[in-house]
């Protein structure tokens, strides 16, 4: 499996607050080195940074398919 940058950047973020739950503003940080959203603001952050995600979650599907560790709090974050 390969992160790209961002991803890792966003696995490293949650690792390192297992537990709790992270607010959408670092993850927005960790989504700036990924391709921009055509969408302006916070809105377009929250799609760059739902699609890496989603992009995550998948990535480790394939080597585990019951994966299911990264929650989401809608227009909250992510634990």
């Amino acid at each position: 499996m390969r992160l790209t940058v961002g991803e890792y950047d966003i696995v490293q973020l949650l690792a390192s607050s297992a537990g709790d739950t992270c607010r959408i503003g670092p993850f927005t940080t960790a989504c700036t080195t990924e391709a921009s959203s055509r969408e302006p603001g916070i809105n377009g952050y929250r799609v760059n940074v739902r699609s890496a995600v989603k992009r995550i979650r998948n990535k480790f599907r394939e080597c585990d398919p019951a994966f299911d560790e990264i929650e989401n709090f809608m227009a909250f974050g992510y634990r």
